[in-house]
């Protein structure tokens, strides 16, 4: 049941028994769980523009002569390698910028307006 009190003539309180409280709590751990998971989606974007970018030519050519559809498919993706850098960027810079938000969000919801402030790195 939502009551609305005046406090100071000014602000409106709901008290609703808590569920106001529990409904804020477990939003705050889902978001905090897409940090994670965007976090995640960013190491791969990371670790797959490293890994592509490292391979060696000749070796995947070797291997793909051989047979090994992986390295068919690195042979496939590396012969555009502009077009393939860029989409991994573009993906890499999209989920960040989530990231950065959702982390934004938390901050104020945990700190208030001082939690916008937490975000910044020295």
């Amino acid at each position: 049941m939502c009551r609305a009190q005046s406090d100071q003539g000014t602000r409106i309180r709901f008290d609703s028994d808590g569920d106001d409280e529990l409904f804020m709590t477990a939003m705050l751990w889902l978001t905090s769980g897409g940090i994670v998971a965007l976090l995640a989606v960013s190491f791969f974007f990371s670790g797959s523009e490293t890994a592509l970018t490292a391979a060696s030519r000749a070796r995947m050519h070797q291997l793909a002569r051989s047979g090994d559809r992986r390295a068919k498919l690195v042979e496939q993706l590396t012969t555009e390698k502009e077009r393939l850098i860029g989409a991994i960027l573009l993906g890499n810079n999209i989920v960040n910028i989530l990231a950065s938000t959702l982390a934004a969000s938390v901050l104020i919801q945990i700190f208030g307006e001082a939690g916008i402030f937490m975000q910044r790195s020295p």
